[in-house]
């Protein structure tokens, strides 16, 4: 058992009076290993005391043994001041990692003001040449200001095409866009909506259960345009608020299945291939065919009262704006399409095929728009025929 040396002096205590055992701490002058111990890392070096850094005396050699000199005693450790002073008495030094660099930044290109716009268009193109140059007027008026005197150099008539094109100014309500100038064309258009809803009985006149929420009906107006930027025709449209639907009240499933592009892209290469006629097709107000299993209440359209005051609409078809109204629309469009013999493949479900071993039609579905594929004219005609008679 080791024994404890007395203690010193207060004033020069520093450890406990029993102190571990010894700690030797190499020189920085490179000393031979062999002469002293070699030193061991501690987790929290710390001070020693004079006491703690005498060795103990050494053992007497074995009997029969050379007689072995005992090691010098080390040269006491000057006091380290601060972590960095203990380490560097310790031989540990801090490596300093080599500075990252940052990669350079790519050059911006510079921008072009709209004079340099201007002077690379010529003047001799016309409106339709001009709105399909890349620097054409479409992208001044979006990125540059209206006000600047350069935008009255562009030709009016391109400039106002490209305006209607991004429809600006459609009105948002009725009453806006009954006090627009074009105003008696956009109330044609609404009274027209309005005798396409009644004819197709998509709703009754009821007065409003107790209870019961109605949700908001609204008007969509859009100014239809055509290839060359001209107008076609005003369109208005009657929709409902489907943000006001209440999950479990008025409306339960809503998803309906998506068309796939490629399926387009190979029906395309099949018809190239094999000679087949190709011709378009569109549902008029698509959505109004589909059957509510649900009770939904919507308010009076704008404009166009229907009964008397207080009262509400019951709809009883699958008008635009409804959560379920995609869902609906379909699964009365698959209905009829399997009635007539067609099939969904297994890759596309909104691609649907005939085939009777002599006739073979083709026909992808996109929400209310359709493609026909078919050898003969004659075949894609009875199936236009077909669905003429099933649907709006």
């Amino acid at each position: 058992m080791r024994s404890c040396p007395a203690a010193p002096p207060s004033s020069m205590l520093v450890d406990p009076p029993c102190a571990p055992a010894p700690v030797y701490v190499p020189d920085d002058d490179g000393d031979d290993e062999q002469q002293q111990p070699p030193a061991r890392p501690l987790s929290a070096p710390r001070v020693p005391s004079p006491a703690a850094s005498t060795p103990p005396p050494p053992s007497p050699p074995p009997a029969g043994d050379a007689p072995l000199h005992p090691l010098p005693s080390p040269p006491p450790p000057q006091s380290p001041i601060g972590v960095a002073a203990r380490r560097a008495a310790a031989g540990i030094h801090r490596v300093p990692a080599p500075p990252r660099r940052a990669p350079a930044p790519a050059a911006a290109p510079p921008r072009r003001t709209m004079a340099e716009i201007f002077e690379e268009i010529p003047e001799d193109l016309s409106d339709n040449e001009l709105l399909l140059k890349s620097s054409s007027a479409l992208i001044v008026v979006r990125e540059g200001d209206p006000s600047d005197p350069k935008l009255a150099a562009a030709h009016a008539t391109a400039v106002q095409s490209v305006l209607s094109a991004v429809a600006f100014g459609n009105p948002w309500s009725f009453f806006e866009a009954s006090k627009q100038e074009d105003g008696p064309l956009w109330r044609a258009a609404a009274a027209s909506e309005i005798d396409s809803l009644l004819s197709n009985c998509t709703w009754d006149v009821v007065d409003l259960p107790q209870g019961v929420k109605p949700i908001r009906s609204q008007w969509v107006f859009v100014i239809k345009h055509k290839s060359d930027g001209t107008v076609e025709r005003y369109k208005a449209r009657l929709v409902a608020d489907g943000r006001g639907q209440r999950y479990g009240i008025d409306y339960y499933e809503v998803f309906a299945p998506t068309f796939r592009p490629a399926t387009l892209r190979v029906i395309l290469a099949l018809a190239a291939q094999n000679n087949l006629k190709l011709r378009f097709i569109d549902f008029s107000s698509a959505y109004l065919n589909g059957d509510l299993d649900e009770d939904v209440y919507m308010t009076q359209p704008e404009g166009f009262p229907q009964g008397e005051k207080g009262q509400v609409l019951k709809l009883n078809r699958s008008i635009y704006g409804l959560k379920q109204a995609g869902r609906q629309w379909r699964i009365k469009l698959v209905a009829k399409l399997t009635a007539m013999g067609f099939k969904c493949i297994k890759s596309d479900s909104s691609c649907h095929i005939y085939s009777d071993g002599v006739v073979r039609v083709i026909l992808p579905i996109y929400v209310d728009d359709g493609t026909i594929a078919a050898k003969h004219d004659a075949d894609i005609d009875k199936v236009i025929a077909q669905l003429g008679t099933a649907f709006c």
